[in-house]
């Protein structure tokens, strides 16, 4: 494999579908109240989280921040190899920001470094499909460079709908 495919837990794909296609996921973090969890993108912890948002509960959501992002990354350059990450929408969030300014640090830290921090623009399964296309490409033989390149090209093509039996969740 000529890259190392990254996204994040917010990708909204099942845990077995990104370890069978090696595509890496960063957990995201939330609150509930004063608790706070891990995305373990395990069907069961999801159950227990939309239970807990059922019986009322308002989770807040964390964007990763830089130095969560270079933990994540500082180990897997050792492999030698590109990373091409695809997050969530900079439009609803800072993580990507934060995975660019990360990547930069990472690079001045490690010369040769290449990591690509690809803006889907998008929430949710929207950007698992893309991730979801990086692997493909990466297993076709792509490169990096022109992996990201495609991902950003073809991010406008994505549609996504989302529905909820209430919209109490949606005002907030």
């Amino acid at each position: 494999m000529s890259f190392i495919v990254t996204t994040d837990s917010g990708c909204d794909l099942p845990i077995g579908l990104l370890r069978q296609r090696d595509i890496l996921p960063l957990a995201l973090s939330y609150q509930i109240g004063e608790e706070t969890f891990r995305d373990t993108m395990e069907h069961e912890d999801l159950h227990r989280f939309y239970d807990k948002m059922r019986a009322g509960a308002a989770p807040k959501t964390s964007q990763i921040n830089p130095q969560e992002f270079m933990d994540f990354w500082a180990p897997l350059l050792e492999q030698g190899r590109p990373i091409v990450h695809i997050s969530l929408g900079s439009g609803v969030s800072g993580t990507w920001q934060n995975g660019v300014t990360a990547a930069r640090l990472l690079e001045q830290q490690h010369p040769g470094a290449r990591i690509f921090v690809v803006d889907s623009t998008l929430c949710s399964t929207g950007y698992g499909m893309l991730a979801l296309q990086a692997a493909d490409l990466r297993d076709q033989g792509a490169g990096a460079d022109a992996c990201a390149a495609r991902l950003e090209a073809d991010r406008i093509c994505v549609n996504t709908w989302y529905t909820t039996d209430e919209l109490k969740s949606l005002r907030r």
